[in-house]
């Protein structure tokens, strides 16, 4: 079995079947796949930013507040994650703390930095993930969708 950090976000059309393909490996075991709060709670916005403003990328969807209670489709995607076999990880202050050290070194931003910083502590080194920024870490083997 290989090890993985998944990092579930809403896929582009390009890699939509890749996503599937990986999806239905860690459902059957092939893969075994973390993710953090931190990053699911990323999709979940992405998800219900784009759900508010049709995908038109507008910055915020905070101008479109009675929208927001009608949108079920980002909480579909976190309580799927929930139950699927994708094992979620939570950081803890300290890891915080390392994050910040870790987005010094090879110039991440703060959320990059704690997923290295979850990685690291969860012996954790191959990455799925379209961020071409996590190249710049040495530690890391990333796995980008094609």
């Amino acid at each position: 079995m290989r090890t993985s950090l998944s990092i579930i976000s809403p896929p582009t059309r390009s890699s939509k079947s890749h996503c599937g393909q990986f999806l239905r490996q860690i459902e059957n075991q092939e893969i075994q796949a973390f993710t953090s709060t931190h990053v699911a709670a990323e999709a979940a916005h992405r998800l219900l930013t784009l759900s508010v403003v049709g995908g038109q990328g507008c910055p915020t969807a905070q101008a479109k507040p009675n929208e927001l209670a009608k949108l079920v489709r980002f909480r579909t995607a976190i309580e799927r994650v929930v139950q699927s076999r994708i094992v979620v990880l939570s950081a803890s202050s300290a890891l915080l703390v390392t994050a910040a050290a870790i987005c010094q070194q090879p110039g991440l931003l703060i959320t990059d930095a704690l997923t290295v910083a979850l990685m690291q502590a969860h012996g954790l080194n191959k990455l799925a993930s379209d961020d071409t920024d996590f190249d710049r870490v040495p530690c890391i083997i990333r796995y980008a969708p094609a």
